[in-house]
């Protein structure tokens, strides 16, 4: 009996889809971020972090509903941006022990690029290429 291989998915239920799991993301990147401000307010590094990941979310819902390729790169560079500006204040508030720091940023940045990378393929799949 020879292994039947899966039909690909249609680019419409694929939108449809990516736009349902961004209806239930971006509640928990949105708590997320929301967490982190709170923490940061004593903190300059979650503070600016939890701005980025605010920022992310806003972005992921955009992204999902609305066609542009400026929409991705926007959010690559606000990623960047945020990134680069948490990793700065990481270290500057945190001047005589960079082990804190760098604890701190291990938590911090893999949820900025899971962020971003859930926002890049919801937008590349809500908004499939016509060929």
């Amino acid at each position: 009996m020879t292994p039947r291989t899966p039909s690909p998915v249609p680019p419409e239920k694929l939108a449809r889809r990516a736009r349902i799991f961004t209806i239930f993301t971006a509640p928990v990147f949105a708590a997320m971020a929301f967490a982190l401000v709170i923490f940061g307010l004593g903190n300059p590094t979650l503070l600016y972090a939890g701005l980025t990941l605010a920022a992310l979310t806003v972005l992921l819902v955009i992204a999902a509903f609305v066609r542009s390729r400026a929409v991705r790169w926007t959010a690559f560079v606000v990623a960047l941006v945020g990134a680069a500006v948490t990793v700065v204040s990481g270290f500057m508030t945190i001047p005589n022990d960079s082990g804190v720091a760098m604890t701190l940023l291990m938590g911090i940045l893999p949820i900025l690029a899971l962020a971003l990378f859930v926002l890049h393929n919801v937008a590349r799949a809500a908004h499939p290429a016509r060929a």
